[in-house]
């Protein structure tokens, strides 16, 4: 009966499928809150409701718009009342069916429930947002100061079901296996799928057949793994992002930092909200040669026909500049023919199975981590063999380099996180041996011919 659409890239909105019209209620909470969150989240937050609003209709045959409209929308109580129905609805499969919950055929799987418990905080969330919409003096008739006790009252009587929620997601998030990356052998793999097809030869393992987007997305991927650029971080890439130096002309520094001018006709303009973001790297002359010599000055639209100077542009008229979705759906087709072409990497039966869907991130985390063991090797050689420092603080000295480099704010703890990883299985340094080595001779070869 409702589905999450997306306006125009604009952005995510829940519409009734019967009348193509957005519920009143997931309307405002979109205007009020969502449209200030990033598009991902939009679209997360969005289905929890899409969920809340079918089980509304299935349980009390009519819409939670016309629930709380029946009481001037001022019986929010009863949405609170149903927090606890809703998430068994979600445990038995978003069925009404008590017997299905307890017939013991119920998915009790911790990472269902960590799901299920991250739609009901979304919920919740949702549920605040009405609370500060209608129990307003325009919907009421009530003093200042009943409104503020009234909405008090409300809040504290969402803690409880939020509490029990959160539970699952304080555990879930304790566990470091979540941070997924690949492997050395699966980077070497994902190399020979992502590298575009020259006159020499051609790739079939690649998902794109036009060149030059095959030459746009293997930069970008390149980007990531090599230099552990987020999303957002690929979209502020622009042509004066580079400079050379004066002293050394085998590199070139890179400057990933928010934009400072209205260039950019994205309706989700990505940024970077830390000052501890803003990232200068340094990446190899053949790095820059690829960007500028091959793709773009000869591969990507010209300036004049985009109207910007945005490094990676859309293929497809009027050229803007890439947009977040436009960029995972391109990742979707590479982890698609990455699936197809090297199942056993997603075969379980082993233990370092790709068992969730491969994301940009990954390609991120993968990067973290080989970087972590780089900068520990180094440490331990410089310092341990001088004496000039306890053991002990080498992995701390090595975190702190790696937040600087990746770009972390001082209060992030997934320097943290990717160092507990380290600690517990060394074998990450083989990833560093493979980066040093095979993947980069596949992922860059001065000789291609494009």
């Amino acid at each position: 009966m409702y589905k999450t659409m997306c306006f125009k890239d604009e952005f995510w909105y829940l519409c009734d499928s019967e009348t193509m019209l957005p519920p009143l209620l997931s309307f405002r909470y979109c205007e009020y809150k969502l449209r200030k969150n990033a598009f991902s989240t939009q679209r997360a937050e969005l289905q929890a409701v899409q969920f809340f609003y079918e089980f509304w209709f299935d349980k009390f045959s009519e819409t939670l718009d016309y629930s709380l409209y029946k009481s001037g929308f001022q019986d929010i109580e009863l949405l609170i009342d149903e927090l606890e129905p809703f998430w068994e609805y979600l445990v038995a499969g978003r069925k009404l069916n008590l017997h299905v919950l307890f017939s013991g055929n119920v998915n009790t799987d911790t990472k269902k429930l960590t799901t299920h418990s991250t739609r009901c905080l979304a919920v919740i969330r949702f549920i605040k947002c009405l609370i500060d919409i209608y129990v307003d003096s325009r919907y009421t008739n009530q003093s200042k100061t009943e409104i503020l006790a009234h909405r008090k009252l409300l809040k504290m009587k969402l803690e409880t079901p939020r509490k029990s929620f959160q539970r699952y997601i304080r555990d879930s998030g304790s566990q470091t296996s979540t941070l997924h990356s690949l492997s050395a052998d699966q980077c070497v793999d994902f190399s020979k799928v992502i590298r575009p097809s020259t006159k020499k030869a051609q790739n079939p393992l690649n998902p794109q057949v036009s060149q030059p987007i095959q030459i746009r997305n293997y930069l970008m991927w390149l980007l990531m793994l090599r230099y552990g650029l987020r999303v957002g971080e690929i979209q502020l890439l622009q042509k004066i992002s580079f400079k050379p130096y004066m002293t050394d002309s085998s590199k070139f520094l890179m400057i990933v930092q928010n934009l400072e001018d209205n260039n950019d006709t994205r309706s989700q303009k990505p940024s970077i909200k830390t000052m501890q973001s803003t990232r200068k790297i340094d990446i190899t002359r053949e790095h820059y040669n690829l960007i500028f010599g091959v793709y773009y000055n000869k591969s990507r639209p010209t300036d004049e026909q985009c109207g910007h100077d945005f490094i990676f542009a859309s293929s497809v008229k009027p050229y803007r500049p890439l947009s977040y979705r436009g960029i995972l759906k391109e990742f979707e087709r590479t982890a698609k023919s990455f699936k197809k072409n090297f199942p056993a990497h997603f075969n379980i039966d082993y233990s370092d199975a790709i068992t969730a869907n491969i994301t940009p991130h990954w390609l991120r985390h993968t990067w973290a981590f080989s970087t972590l063991a780089a900068i520990y090797s180094q440490t331990s050689d410089k310092y341990i063999n001088t004496k000039a420092v306890k053991v002990s603080g080498i992995m701390e000295d090595s975190i702190e380099q790696l937040r600087v480099l990746g770009g972390w704010s001082l209060k992030s703890r997934m320097p943290q996180h990717y160092g507990r990883r380290f600690i517990q299985n060394q074998a990450n340094m083989s990833l560093l041996n493979i980066f040093n080595s095979t993947l980069y001779d596949n992922l860059i070869d001065e000789d291609i011919e494009f």
